[in-house]
C-alpha cells in the first residue's frame, strides 16, 4: 500500500472524527424477502442490525482536502464515511439515518489513492414513507 494514500485516508478520518464537523450516521442493512408463489405474495423487508458511525458531508472533503469527489444528482446528498466501514451493496439494499432523516442508499463511491481506499462516499436519497 502506498503511505501516501494511507496518510491521506488518516487527514479525513480525522474530519470525519471532528466534533465540529460530524453527525451520527445509522447505516442498517436490509434484506428483501421474495413474496411466496412466485411473487403474488407481498415482498417484504427484514432489517438486520444497525450500525452507528460518524459522518461528514462529502464536499468538506473537496472544500479541505481539494479532493473532487463526483457530481450530485437533483434530490440527493453524498455523506463522506470511514473506508473502513462495511457497506455490501451488491447483497444488501441500507436504510442510512442521518440528519433526523431515513435515506436510502444509491450509490457508493470508493476514490482511492496510490492502491488505498481512502473514504467512501455515500449517495443518498430521500426514503419515501
Amino acid at each position: 500500500m502506498g503511505s501516501f494514500g494511507e496518510s491521506v485516508r488518516t487527514q479525513i478520518n480525522n474530519l470525519i472524527n471532528n466534533k465540529i464537523l460530524r453527525s451520527t450516521v445509522t447505516i442498517t442493512p436490509i434484506t428483501k424477502n421474495k413474496g411466496d408463489y412466485g411473487g403474488y405474495t407481498a415482498v417484504s423487508d427484514t432489517e438486520g442490525t444497525p450500525v452507528t458511525t460518524y459522518g461528514i458531508p462529502a464536499n468538506y472533503i473537496k472544500n479541505i482536502s481539494g479532493f473532487e469527489l463526483g457530481k450530485v444528482r437533483t434530490g440527493t446528498v453524498k455523506v463522506a464515511v470511514k473506508a473502513s466501514e462495511d457497506i455490501d451493496e451488491d447483497n444488501f439494499d441500507y436504510k442510512i439515518t442521518w440528519q433526523g432523516s431515513d435515506w436510502e442508499l444509491i450509490s457508493v463511491d470508493r476514490p482511492f489513492l496510490n492502491d488505498v481506499i481512502i473514504v467512501q462516499i455515500l449517495e443518498l436519497k430521500k426514503k419515501l414513507s
